[in-house]
């Protein structure tokens, strides 16, 4: 006993498009989840370039600040200010605004001046 399934033109041609546009679809679902990773990437990417900019503009400021006011001070590694300011700028970036400590310390500098 053979079973033979005879289609038409018409469902040949319905299945070939409906074939066709689910795998558009997929594609475009994963085509979309890569473009959110890569996007996330870069951002992480962003936030520790200029985490470790920073941090050697901080060591440069400590050591000019030092030589300046004869003052010994103690400067800690770039890499140690980079890891500290990276994670204040991924928290400014995800919450909006910046970490309670660090805003604690900022008014609390701030009040020093109004002083």
């Amino acid at each position: 006993m053979q079973s033979t399934i005879q289609l038409t033109a018409a469902q040949l041609i319905l299945a070939l498009v409906g074939a066709t546009g689910f795998g558009s679809l997929l594609s475009l679902i994963f085509s979309l989840i890569a473009q959110a990773i890569e996007r996330r990437a870069r951002v992480k990417e962003l936030l520790i370039s200029k985490a470790i900019d920073m941090a050697h503009h901080r060591s440069d400021f400590l050591q000019a600040a030092s030589k300046q006011t004869s003052e010994p001070m103690i400067i800690e590694s770039s890499l140690v200010y980079a890891g500290e300011l990276y994670q204040d700028l991924l928290h400014l970036f995800k919450k909006g605004k910046l970490p309670a400590e660090v805003q604690e310390a900022v008014d609390k500098y701030r009040k020093n001046l109004d002083v």
